[in-house]
């Protein structure tokens, strides 16, 4: 039996088994992503950083 095979075996055999539907699941609140606080300057000048990243290949 080759891998087709196989994965229909699985799949008829995952169908044939009841399970319970799963609960819902609240999701998380988004966290507020960033690297620098609204208080807070960036460390480096973004002219700078561009540059030194710019080195990169």
């Amino acid at each position: 039996m080759g891998q087709a095979g196989m994965a229909e075996a699985a799949v008829r055999y995952l169908r044939s088994v009841r399970t319970p539907a799963p609960e819902p699941v609240e999701a998380l609140p988004r966290p507020e992503l960033r690297c620098v606080g609204e208080d807070e300057r960036a460390p480096l000048d973004p002219a700078q950083f561009r540059r030194v990243l710019g080195n990169f290949a």
